[in-house]
């Protein structure tokens, strides 16, 4: 029972108690759900009627918002076991296929970042500066003429181990600007060539450490012919005929 109250034109007013809650003149129950009842001449049966019916009303908004936000917290929950889900396997193959693409490189940008996050990221980022790089094959002509030229470089190594291996030395590196590869730095210039040939890049590092100690006197003649075959890889790989557009759009 609640009891409902209301005023007639000479300001007389009556109290009935429904379902046990208390409504006064300013229709406050005594748990503050406020109801307003809506007077009638015929008080008691229409003034109770309507307080009835705001009250049922009042607790369906109620269930459906409980509702609503038992759907809400469903649907969350549901989303965030499916991210949970699918986020290890997506980093595991991202991993998976950084390592078979970049080989011993994607161990070292590992190691030089200090985690496999970082370097991952490194890498990327060498994919997306190469990407921007103008490369392009060489003409045939020129072709010939950087195999003729490496062809004289070899012929050296007999009489002049350390003099060829420093023409191989610059010799790759000339080859490598006419492909499109900034040639500033040694560091740059292998980080550019792992991304399309990394199958060639620690053959190039191990050269170029080679070459570096060369005046020193730091380097035996098996070093100087160790050399001459980790150029003449990376020489070869960039020296024959791609189409780079057609090798980026199948990538």
């Amino acid at each position: 029972m609640f009891w409902a109250s209301g005023a007639d034109a000479y300001g007389n007013t009556a109290t009935k108690k429904v379902g046990g809650k208390l409504f006064g003149q300013h229709g406050q129950n005594d748990t503050d759900n406020v109801i307003r009842c809506v007077y009638s001449s015929e008080f008691v049966g229409p003034i109770v009627l309507r307080c009835v019916q705001r009250w049922e009303y009042s607790r369906e908004l109620d269930m459906t918002t409980v509702e609503l936000v038992a759907i809400a917290i469903a649907l969350a929950v549901v989303i965030i076991g499916a991210f949970a889900w699918w986020y290890p396997k997506q980093r595991k193959a991202r991993t998976a296929d950084l390592r078979a693409r970049f080989g011993t490189e994607y161990e070292r940008a590992v190691q030089k970042q200090g985690s496999e996050r970082a370097g991952q990221a490194k890498l990327l980022d060498r994919e997306k500066r190469v990407e921007k790089l103008s490369l392009r094959d060489l003409e045939p002509a020129e072709r010939v003429g950087f195999l003729e030229k490496w062809t004289s470089v070899q012929s050296h190594f007999v009489d002049s181990p350390t003099g060829a291996v420093t023409e191989a030395d610059e010799l790759v590196t000339s080859l490598m600007q006419s492909r499109g590869y900034p040639v500033s730095d040694f560091e740059q210039r292998a980080a550019d060539i792992s991304v399309d040939h990394p199958q060639v890049t620690e053959n190039y590092r191990a050269a170029h450490a080679i070459a570096l100690r060369l005046g020193k006197g730091e380097t035996s003649t098996e070093d100087l012919r160790a050399a001459m075959v980790h150029y003449h890889s990376l020489f070869d790989e960039l020296v024959r005929a791609q189409n780079v557009v057609d090798k980026k759009v199948a990538a």
